[in-house]
């Protein structure tokens, strides 16, 4: 799925779905149950990306 077609599913534009994506913005905890049911993951899984990402960052 790509990012456009997520961002569609969950009523956003991808500039917001990048922004939480990318850490700038914090979505709600609906958007996150609804993102996971979307990708067919469980919500963990949301965090657990976002940790390796995290980790793997030349930042």
């Amino acid at each position: 799925m790509t990012q456009q077609q997520l961002a569609v599913h969950l009523n956003l534009s991808a500039s917001q779905l990048s922004n939480i994506e990318r850490g700038v913005k914090e979505p709600r905890p609906e958007l996150l149950e609804k993102m996971a049911a979307t990708l067919n993951i469980p919500r963990e899984e949301l965090f657990l990306v976002s940790e390796k990402a995290k980790k793997h960052s030349l930042f």
